[in-house]
């Protein structure tokens, strides 16, 4: 094959003005003609059309070539391999064959991989016009297409899959039959099958239709519709799978046909996840620090494959105001979209990130409110009517009995040291923590005051203080570590609020317990100023320093005996003090036989000097413990 010579079939004759090859009449060109002839198309009918005109070119010059080919050497399949040396005569670049695998006698699983180098389509486009976004050997994939299907008496499909033009090192291409691609070629397809460039009366229809749903999309936004309602006009507009994740990587919306299959969803969190953490040292970007590639690209795609082999493809619209990310609009692409859909989905993230500008805007004015109603409540002598009738607006009756908590966000790493949380804390409102604190109490008020959340939490009927008081820690420590990665809560409540003139000590206490674990340096805490007593007011008034040799130097003997000999006779103590002082309810308590428990009791005598028969020894000893917990080294 490679001894197959061109100039056998050229033939010049210059005084007849012609050249011919073979029996075919020829026309030497100059690339640049191509080049601006490429370039005219695009600027006329659009990249998606001018790219399907160039294709069928290429693909009819190759069907020529072929045909010329078989007609003078025979349609044996061995002389398929003469469509690259053909190639590289006329000009058009080098061709190496990087994999070749043939299978069947009917060539049904027919599979080439190739590169061009010196490709005269990606050289001219870069020189005039730069670098491109996309490949841009449409001529050459096309001929290529186009020559291999007469020898193989099928389809075949040549797709570029790195480009010169987008500034890789070579255009490498992948040709297997029409079948063996799927869904991944129907665009090929569709361009060797197209049979004009007009719009026909169908796209045109189709066209105005996106147009009259953009407008709609629109409208619902003004009306404030929200961004479930722009997802589902989307997937009307595209026929696919629409999901708008918020920059936690939760669904505030989706649309998806058919019904929805909850291990897809997850699969696509966590590619979402991957792909987004190869972009920023953080797994989750942080509300307005969107990744990188998503800053200088209106959409990109996620491609990645399932269990059974099937790969999925995805478009990604950052959802975005000015340098802030609230989240990525994904919309998957069953078959390639045309610039028309993947404006429209441009369109429709815009859409999304007024909607949640127009959200915000509401959320700052309802703190506020909030906050000055907070700011009254907690004053000093506050108009108890105004006060009452301002929180009536607002949904709250504060006749009803209530809770006062202040959430305290702490760093771990960053102990005692105040971070200004102002954007996080707002984010973490805002990411419907106040709708998580209404479904355990409805009628609870959440607001921000002095970089602190303040929650007065509504208790329902006396009956469920109890359980309120647990749930609503609990569930608000899962959501920091959920929502604020790298933040531990600590989580205190004043007394219960029963009259008017309560909510203002309720809160002082509450405010005060949380200074105090944050001066301690303790993180991840679940208290009250209740729990504290006396020992708040010892922190509050005492010499902390003094305070702790207070505590070891009745407890250190047996700290440092536990250390030594690996016992636990200060949690025994603890336990006895906490079971005030009986022996049977302690010995049960620690699984202990009553006979080890008093060994143990008088061990602890005997190391410390206390007589636990006496109530003031039991006293200071009960003190000590407390004070090392809050103070430490002792954990319990």
């Amino acid at each position: 094959m490679r001894d197959f010579n061109l100039r056998e079939l050229l033939e010049f004759k210059p005084e007849e003005g012609i050249i011919s090859l073979k029996d075919s009449r020829m026309v030497l060109l100059h690339v640049t003609a191509l080049a601006h002839l490429k370039y005219e198309l695009i600027c006329s009918l659009g990249k998606d059309i001018a790219q399907g005109v160039l294709y069928r070119l290429g693909y009819r010059c190759g069907m020529h070539d072929a045909k010329m080919i078989a007609a003078n050497y025979g349609k044996e399949m061995q002389f398929i391999d003469l469509g690259p040396i053909i190639y590289q005569w006329k000009g058009n670049g080098q061709v190496k064959i990087i994999k070749e695998l043939r299978f069947g006698p009917n060539l049904s699983r027919y599979h080439v991989e190739g590169r061009w180098e010196n490709s005269h389509e990606a050289e001219q486009f870069v020189q005039n016009y730069g670098q491109a976004e996309h490949p841009v050997c449409w001529i050459s994939t096309g001929y290529a297409s186009g020559y291999s299907s007469v020898f193989a008496g099928q389809e075949m499909i040549c797709v570029e899959k790195t480009c010169a033009g987008m500034g890789h090192q070579h255009c490498s291409w992948e040709m297997r039959t029409s079948d063996n691609w799927g869904n991944l070629a129907n665009k090929d397809v569709y361009n060797i099958n197209f049979t004009h460039s007009f719009k026909n009366l169908q796209t045109m229809l189709a066209e105005q239709k996106s147009v009259d749903l953009n407008r709609k999309m629109t409208r619902l936004m003004l009306e404030g519709k929200g961004v479930q309602q722009i997802a589902e006009s989307l997937n009307n507009i595209v026929a696919s799978q629409v999901v708008i994740f918020d920059c936690f990587l939760n669904i505030p919306a989706m649309r998806w046909m058919g019904m929805s299959n909850h291990i897809q969803i997850d699969i696509l969190r966590q590619n979402l996840q991957e792909y987004l953490s190869k972009q920023i040292p953080e797994p989750v970007p942080k509300p307005g620090n969107p990744q990188k590639q998503l800053e200088s690209k209106s959409v990109t795609r996620l491609s990645y494959w399932m269990e059974n082999y099937e790969q999925q493809s995805w478009i990604i619209a950052p959802i975005m105001t000015g340098i802030k990310c609230w989240g990525y609009l994904l919309v998957k692409e069953e078959n390639e979209f045309s610039e028309l859909n993947l404006l429209t989905i441009e369109h429709a993230s815009t859409l999304c990130a007024l909607d949640y500008l127009r959200q915000e805007s509401a959320l700052e004015v309802e703190l506020r409110l909030k906050g000055d109603l907070l700011g009254e409540l907690f004053s000093g002598e506050p108009e108890l009517e105004q006060v009452q009738a301002r929180a009536m607006k607002l949904g709250f009756d504060l006749t009803k009995p209530h809770q006062i908590y202040v959430v305290d966000l702490i760093k771990p790493d960053q102990p005692g040291v105040e971070t200004n949380l102002d954007d996080e804390l707002f984010e973490f409102i805002k990411a419907d923590i106040n709708n998580l604190i209404n479904r355990i109490s409805p009628g609870s008020l959440v607001a921000l005051r002095k970089n602190r959340i303040v929650v007065v939490l509504k208790i329902l009927e006396q009956d469920d203080q109890t359980e309120n008081n647990d749930l609503f820690p609990d569930l608000a420590r899962v959501w920091v570590q959920k929502k604020l990665t790298g933040y531990a809560p600590n989580i205190v409540s004043g007394r219960l609020c029963t009259v008017f003139t309560d909510y203002r000590y309720s809160y002082e206490e509450a405010w005060k317990a949380a200074d105090i674990l944050r001066d301690l340096g303790k993180n991840d805490v679940t208290t009250s100023f209740e729990d504290l007593g006396i020992y708040a007011i010892l922190w509050e008034s005492g010499n902390k320093q003094q305070l702790k040799e207070y505590a070891l130097s009745m407890l250190s003997p047996l700290l440092a005996y536990d250390r030594e000999h690996n016992t636990n006779l200060l949690w025994t103590l603890e336990l006895f003090l906490e079971n005030k002082c009986g022996y049977s309810e302690t010995s049960k308590a620690a699984f202990l036989h009553i006979n080890t428990l008093r060994y143990r009791l008088k061990r602890v005598e005997e190391l410390t000097g206390l007589n636990l028969a006496r109530n003031e020894d039991r006293f200071q000893a009960q003190l000590s413990i407390r004070l090392l917990k809050i103070l430490g080294p002792y954990d319990g």
